[in-house]
């Protein structure tokens, strides 16, 4: 979707502490300040790019000069992969929503961090619960 756009894209790879192997998308702009993007609960990075050019949040971010990350936490279609499980064993499936603010987005933080050599980003989050619809802003 977002060659589609007309943007580049990277594809990276973060590891959970507890093995879990996580796509982290990048729509390049090198020594531009990072933002993170982290999708909610039942979605994926694909919410920021999908409206297309002019109109996706990741994409009018990278316009507006941002170097722009997107995260997939475990479970998602860009991230299922484990050093040691497989999707079709049960223990791949043993998480909550826990594992991934505890586990997920500070080892997707920590790559961008790594990749970029920034000491700080721009973090933009969804809830994971489903009930709050609520963005996060913090710096």
């Amino acid at each position: 979707m977002v060659r589609a756009s007309g943007y580049p894209v990277e594809r990276h790879t973060a590891r959970t502490d507890d093995g879990f192997l996580l796509t982290v998308f990048r729509i390049p702009r090198p020594g531009r300040p990072a933002v993170f993007l982290m999708h909610g609960i039942l979605s994926s990075s694909a919410d920021f790019v999908f409206l297309g050019k002019g109109r996706a949040l990741a994409l009018l971010l990278h316009d507006a000069g941002y170097d722009v990350w997107m995260g997939n936490a475990r479970g998602t279609t860009e991230s299922r992969r484990h050093e040691r499980l497989r999707p079709d064993q049960a223990a791949f499936w043993d998480f909550s929503w826990h594992e991934i603010g505890t586990l997920d987005v500070p080892a997707c933080v920590d790559l961008v961090l790594r990749r970029t050599r920034q000491s700080a980003l721009h973090y933009v989050g969804h809830s994971q619960v489903s009930r709050h619809r609520t963005l996060i802003f913090l710096q």
